[in-house]
């Protein structure tokens, strides 16, 4: 499970639940999203707004809710009718899930700050976090708010357990995906040019996806449509798109869901990534 060193962003629209009214159903798509990108280390999912059918909130949260580790889901979500059917979601097991009670020194772990004032953690120390352990553990450094989610190291793994604050960056292992919602994909798309993205569309009618070719650079972005419209209806700037891919060439569907084919395109892509 180790981190991939070539960026991957996932760039989907907020009406990828709109073939259904059912919460159930659209919770599953979702989790069915989270579990795919996780499969295949995605680094980012980006959701933009489609204006005919905008449930960008509900998406972004039980995604969210899906890449958060288990033990920090209630402190983090608590009780929510939109995560009315979580329960559907299958368990994505990213390095970033650890269950185990034991801890080691230089394991890294996702935590909670609990407590960050100093008649409560003491002198020595910046907060106490739950990081998934029978005890909290001490942080020694770093300037960090309540109800704050953070990554640390363990540097001590004997009571009291002590950790250190560290960026995401550091972390050798794959440790999930972060989300964030854009109101206009083509401004997203320029932002992502301007930072040297390649950027992949997927369509029927795109070029059939070949063995022999390499797409993926140092930074890649795939654009899925809706199961309504395809990618095409979303952009105005068409020439921004560096290529335009069909994944699933003689397909036996009228339609392939976004989920299907965001499957379906990874598990292409991911032979030639490292």
């Amino acid at each position: 499970m180790e981190k991939a060193q070539q960026k991957l962003e996932i760039i989907v629209p907020s009406s990828l639940t709109i073939e259904t009214d059912d919460q159930k159903v659209k919770t599953l798509k979702i989790g069915n999203i989270a579990r795919t990108a996780s499969i295949f280390r995605a680094d980012q999912i980006t959701i933009y707004r489609d204006n005919q059918y905008d449930e960008s909130s509900l998406i972004k949260k039980i995604l969210d809710y899906a890449e958060t580790p288990p033990y920090l889901k209630k402190p983090l979500f608590g009780i929510s009718e939109e995560l009315r059917y979580v329960g559907v979601i299958p368990p994505l097991q990213i390095p970033s899930h650890n269950l185990e009670k034991e801890v080691k020194v230089g394991e890294y772990r996702e935590g909670f700050v609990e407590e960050v004032e100093e008649e409560k953690v003491g002198s020595d120390y910046c907060a106490r976090v739950n990081i998934g352990l029978d005890e909290k553990a001490l942080l020694v450094n770093g300037n960090v708010n309540e109800a704050e989610r953070i990554t640390v190291r363990t540097i001590s793994s004997e009571s009291p357990i002590e950790v250190e604050k560290v960026s995401k960056e550091v972390v050798p292992y794959y440790w999930g995906y972060e989300t964030k919602i854009v109101n206009s994909l083509d401004k997203h798309l320029e932002e992502l040019k301007q930072g040297d993205w390649k950027i992949i569309a997927t369509s029927i009618e795109g070029d059939r996806v070949s063995a022999k070719e390499e797409y993926l650079d140092k930074k890649t972005a795939i654009l899925f449509g809706s199961p309504k419209r395809g990618v095409y209806a979303y952009i105005d700037n068409q020439r921004i798109i560096d290529k335009v891919l069909n994944t699933i060439p003689n397909q036996g569907t009228k339609t392939v869901r976004t989920e299907e084919a965001i499957h379906a395109t990874l598990s292409i892509l991911n032979i030639e990534r490292s």
